[in-house]
């Protein structure tokens, strides 16, 4: 036979249910929700919030302009990268982090191809290359950071645009200053270290400028023992030669050990740490890690070497 089972009496439920109440009233005096100082409840972060103020994307490109010298350049936009060691990057220096975010707000050009032995001839009447047996249409090399500015005030006297620097001298001991910041000025120049990272990245994050495979994009030590004509390997998607390999070339930025993590528009860096300027690329001496996208190296502007050349700029507004 089923033990009998005694249902609850009325008053019984209800003396539980003032208990279980009174408990939970309890508990909510314990533990109050933080407060704002408005009395709304603190919110919890979202991370799917934008950001205020977020980083623009990569600009693009538009017409490839050829002034009357004949020196091709393609016209970038402005727009927005992560310069430095970003998640494409591969055995990075320290002098490549933090990864700092920049905007260019102006457009620029930007030279389709280094400056040939024959330009740099035509334009100053030197040949200071080291493999002039290479050919006309080789990279110039052995030129300094001066000797490349000197000739940048030439294209712009050919093509009719206001000179960037001030230089004494010529030839060889050539010495020149820049007349103003460089993006201020629109005759022809190097590219600032942000530009030429910009533009070599073409809106991707390769390890090198318009591929992961560098025989693909570069002479390099790989494949080469000299320089090699410019143009005759793959160009990245915005246009551009030989921005990985063949030579290294100057920038307007002085060199700084370190980047800023915090965003910068516009950015150049006129200081140096140790007087020297910053040169980018890699050339035909140079291995992978030291072609990467992201790899910096510097030398002094006095120096003549056979494997730095130069591209020119110009700011466009």
């Amino acid at each position: 036979m089923l033990p009998t089972v005694h249902e609850p009496e009325p008053t019984m439920l209800r003396v539980l249910s003032i208990l279980l109440a009174w408990s939970l009233a309890v508990g909510c005096l314990r533990h109050p929700e933080p407060m704002l100082d408005s009395g709304t409840t603190d919110p919890k972060p979202n991370p799917t919030d934008p950001d205020p103020n977020p980083l623009p994307p990569f600009g693009g490109t538009g017409e490839t302009v050829v002034g009357a010298t004949g020196i091709a350049r393609v016209l970038f936009l402005p727009g927005g990268f992560r310069m430095g060691c970003t998640d494409g990057q591969i055995g990075c220096e320290s002098d490549e982090t933090p990864v700092q975010p920049v905007e260019l707000t102006y457009s620029f050009e930007l030279g389709v191809t280094e400056i040939t032995q024959q330009q740099y001839l035509d334009l100053t009447g030197n040949q200071p290359s080291n493999f002039d047996g290479c050919g006309p249409t080789c990279p110039v090399e052995q030129v300094n950071w001066h000797m490349a500015a000197n000739f940048a005030n030439a294209l712009s006297r050919a093509e009719g645009f206001p000179e960037c620097y001030r230089c004494i001298g010529q030839g060889r001991d050539v010495l020149c200053e820049r007349v103003d910041r460089p993006m201020e000025c629109s005759g022809f120049r190097m590219p600032t270290e942000a530009e030429w990272e910009y533009a070599a990245r073409c809106g991707d994050d390769t390890l090198f400028s318009g591929s992961n495979t560098i025989v693909e994009v570069a002479w390099t030590n790989g494949n080469a023992n000299r320089t090699h004509e410019v143009a005759t390997l793959a160009p990245s998607p915005c246009g551009t030669y030989d921005m990985t390999g063949n030579v290294f070339e100057w920038t307007e930025d002085g060199y700084r050990k370190d980047y800023r993590k915090e965003r910068k528009t516009d950015r150049f860096s006129n200081r140096s740490d140790n007087d020297t300027k910053v040169v980018r690329g890699g050339a035909w001496t140079t291995g992978e890690p030291t072609s990467r996208i992201s790899y910096r190296n510097f030398k002094y502007p006095d120096e003549r070497l056979n494997y730095v050349g130069l591209r020119i700029a110009r700011t466009v507004r």
